[in-house]
């Protein structure tokens, strides 16, 4: 695993692997990260940890504070935020590594939590 930047986002604070006590979160927080992120639907992660989608619902807002499809979302985009630190990749390559629908929708989102472009996140971040 690569180290992080050391200036993250003030909204990826604590979207860390390491900052979940919860095992099911822990296991439900890798599955996020290898999801695409077009495919992300909180009923089909629920499934693949043998609860139901309100319990995994509860379990992240109790654990996290966030609603767990924020929180699902939150994860993908901070695996941008270190793909656009951590590499030269351009943005297209990015959006279609993590499974975005479109760089556009990457854009969007990335816009939405953050406040800044992808591109002023690299410049800013990296």
């Amino acid at each position: 695993m690569l180290p992080r930047p050391a200036a993250v986002h003030s909204r990826f604070v604590g979207l860390e692997l390491t900052a979940l006590a919860d095992d099911s979160l822990r296991r439900a927080w890798m599955q996020v990260q290898r999801t695409a992120a077009a495919e992300l639907r909180l009923a089909a992660l629920a499934q693949t940890l043998h609860v139901s989608p309100r319990t995994l619902a509860r379990r992240v807002r109790a654990q996290t504070g966030l609603a767990a499809v924020q929180w699902m979302r939150h994860i993908k985009l901070r695996q941008v935020a270190d793909a656009l630190c951590e590499t030269r990749q351009p943005l297209k390559r990015i959006a279609e590594d993590l499974g975005f629908a479109s760089e556009a929708s990457l854009i969007r989102a990335f816009r939405q939590v953050t406040g800044l472009t992808p591109m002023a996140y690299r410049i800013a971040h990296a």
